[in-house]
């Protein structure tokens, strides 16, 4: 713990706070469709990650999570889950509508009357809180929490009014970020139905007129992307120069193009650390894919001009007419470029592969009218990124602040959220 924390009154550990448990023991059949069932896995940082989840029966559900089971076993609403194997510390608040078994892989917190949920959940996300899992974490052979070591971790507390005008502030700002993300996922959807409308169904301005071949539009180009466009390979400075290291370049790793868009650094480098290594600059609305390990067959696209490690491959159109439309293409026909994969060990596909890969272009005039159409909707994308990074670190900033006491909050007027407004008047 923090200094800040350790002069702290109120400083407990969960047990003195929470009944602590976990999900199912046993081993439960699985089957396509029924009742989620999930594990460490599928809580994230931004949240329930359902694109992998496993299904029980409603039978098998009642008889391990059914309301009439006394253990805390089953999560209900105000209980905060993270996980204990595997992946660790990641908490989630159970909402009214959740309706899910868990395996014994995640932990279930369910706060006293004394102990706000909201407040919890924060706390959990804090460098304090986090730091003494990781510490746990790096005593054991395996990523791994028991419900000992979890009962035991560090809680800061306040008097409760106190806690849920804290969480009121933090969890103003987490439905800030989640209207933008929410708002993000919608234009997204847009942009792809419009590409899919335009240039895999064919139905773009003008198709009417215009003559096909074979189903495409006879005057349209098919070329390798490395003939039209350019490609850039990535690749890392030496760590052991610390010269390359800490300056203003912004250069990102593999990790970063699991995201939508790219609008931050993974480290940023120095003059020389850019002149004496491999790497590039990269410009804005760059195509970036993941060629190699976990994140292969990733794409994203650049907010900044950035670098990148070795194992990532930019395209980019240097007049930035086809910007949107490489994205687009390269995303929706990823597959095609994963099917060209090579390597015994870890599978990956190269810089060559991705010139090689053909593209079918439409003319200029054509990418002209679709530019008007989606390039305001990536524009609007690109402004609700950067304002979501902004309340993620107003909101990070305050976090320690506020726990720790630093920044009172007592004699504040504080407006609840709605996610808030039943548990202040309970």
């Amino acid at each position: 713990m923090t200094q800040a924390l350790q002069r702290h009154n109120h400083v407990g550990r969960l047990k003195d706070f929470c009944q602590v448990g976990d999900g199912a023991h046993a081993s439960i059949a699985r089957q396509e469709h029924g009742v989620m069932y999930l594990s460490a896995k599928n809580f994230k940082s931004s949240g329930l990650d359902l694109s992998n989840v496993d299904y029980i029966s409603e039978g098998d559900y009642e008889k391990h999570f059914g309301k009439t089971k006394k253990a805390v076993t089953t999560p209900v609403k105000g209980d905060v889950l993270f996980g204990i194997i595997g992946s660790l510390g990641t908490p989630y608040t159970v909402k009214h509508r959740d309706r899910f078994g868990l395996s014994s892989s995640v932990a279930i917190l369910r706060p006293s009357s004394g102990l706000c949920p909201d407040y919890l959940y924060h706390f959990m996300t804090s460098s304090a809180f986090q730091s003494a899992v990781h510490a746990i974490k790096s005593g054991v052979a395996q990523g791994f929490l028991s419900l000992e070591m979890v009962k035991n971790l560090p809680l800061v507390t306040h008097e409760i009014n106190v806690q849920r005008k804290i969480a009121a502030i933090l969890s103003a700002y987490d439905e800030l970020i989640d209207n933008n993300q929410h708002r993000i996922a919608l234009l997204e959807r847009m942009a792809e139905e419009i590409y899919r409308e335009w240039f895999v169904r064919m139905r773009f301005h003008g198709y009417e007129k215009t003559t096909f071949n074979k189903g495409l539009p006879s005057d349209w180009e098919i070329c390798e992307i490395g003939r039209k466009f350019a490609t850039c390979l990535g690749g890392t400075p030496s760590r052991a120069e610390l010269s390359y290291w800490g300056g203003e370049i912004p250069w990102i790793n593999s990790g970063e193009v699991n995201k939508l868009r790219i609008v931050e650094a993974s480290e940023y480098l120095t003059e020389d650390g850019l002149r004496y290594s491999a790497t590039k600059i990269m410009p804005r609305r760059t195509t970036v894919i993941a060629i190699t390990g976990a994140t292969l067959g990733q794409v994203s696209l650049t907010e900044i001009a950035v670098c990148a490690n070795q194992s990532v491959v930019g395209v980019y159109d240097s007049v930035g007419v086809y910007s949107e439309y490489i994205f687009q293409y390269v995303k929706t026909n990823i597959e095609n470029l994963i099917a060209k994969q090579s390597g015994g060990g870890q599978q990956h596909i190269n810089k060559d592969i991705v010139e090689k890969e053909k593209i079918l272009l439409p003319p200029p005039d054509l990418i002209g009218q679709y530019n008007q159409i989606v390039r305001p909707i990536f524009d609007q994308i690109r402004t609700l990124m950067f304002s979501t990074q902004g309340y993620t670190q107003v909101r990070d900033r305050l976090l320690p602040r506020l726990i720790s006491g630093k920044l009172s909050v007592e004699n504040l007027d504080i407006q609840f959220p709605p996610s808030m407004r039943e548990e202040a008047h309970a």
